[in-house]
């Protein structure tokens, strides 16, 4: 099952690349540049997901404990959030990196495609399920 949903993940990053390059008309060489760095982008995101979700379990454990030490929980929710930033550091460089890439044209529209999804479809505002807003090149 976990199989299936990775390929769903990877057709829904391959619809939003194919929206991305129609909105942007990218060139071939921009949308091979841009698909090979969202693919890196992917792969240290997992890593770093999968490091994070063995922390958690880490956490959950020492909490089920009768007396959980507090110096190995708060270690560990330190742990999990220097992930968390990670992960976001991974995101905002690959959106930097796309930048690279585009004309300022494109640069420009890029901006107008952000504004539009940060605001959502009949006035929504866009917020994902943590509150967080999205990006057009965002890869979670």
């Amino acid at each position: 099952m976990k199989a299936r949903g990775h390929q769903e993940f990877g057709a829904r990053q391959e619809m939003r690349l194919e929206r991305m390059a129609a909105r942007l008309d990218l060139t071939g060489d921009q949308r091979v540049k841009i698909e090979a760095l969202h693919e890196q982008a992917r792969e240290e995101g997992l890593a770093l997901r999968k490091k994070m979700m063995r922390l958690r379990h880490e956490l959950e454990g020492e909490l089920l404990q009768d007396a959980p030490s507090e110096k190995t929980v708060l270690s560990l929710n330190a742990k999990i959030g220097d992930l968390q930033t990670a992960l976001k550091a991974n995101r905002l460089r690959t959106r930097l990196a796309v930048r690279e890439e585009l004309t300022p044209e494109q640069r420009d529209k890029m901006l107008v495609m952000g504004q539009h999804r940060k605001h959502g479809r009949h006035g929504r505002s866009g917020a994902g399920p943590h509150g967080q807003q999205g990006s057009p090149l965002d890869d979670e």
